[in-house]
This record gives C-alpha cells, sequence and structure tokens, in this order.
C-alpha cells in the first residue's frame, strides 16, 4: 500500500512539472513547404514553434515532428 502512495506522489509531482508553456513566435519564419531548412532552423506553425533535427524540405512540422522525424517541437 505504501508503495502506491509512492506513486501517486511521483505522478503528481511529474503533472506538476510537465505543463505546456506558451511560447512566442513573434520574430520566427512561417513554415513553408518548398523551402530547405537545415538541422537547428526554426519555423513557426500554427503559432507553434518547431526545430528542424537535420535536412528537410516539405515535411510539414504539425505532422512530422515525433521523436524520430524532421521536426521537434
Amino acid at each position: 500500500m505504501g508503495s502506491n502512495a509512492l506513486r501517486l506522489a511521483i505522478l503528481a509531482a511529474i503533472g506538476v512539472s510537465s505543463q505546456a508553456y506558451a511560447y512566442d513566435c513573434t520574430g520566427i519564419t512561417p513554415w513553408d513547404a518548398s523551402s530547405v531548412y537545415n538541422s537547428g532552423e526554426q519555423v513557426q506553425n500554427a503559432n507553434q514553434a518547431y526545430k528542424a533535427r537535420y535536412w528537410t524540405q516539405g515535411n510539414d512540422p504539425a505532422t512530422s515532428s515525433g521523436p524520430w522525424d524532421a521536426w521537434e517541437h
């Protein structure tokens, strides 16, 4: 029973620290499907910021931002 209380406390702490925060996309170039992006370049799409993991072109950040995809969210 004590281990369940510990698990609950850990989950509660994780929930508090993993809340999403708003990011100001002012000054970040909007994503363009025809543009080439290199590793580290930032774009915004639908007021969300993304960073290229590697060379990419035509990969929509909104649908290509998983753990192994071209974009980091």
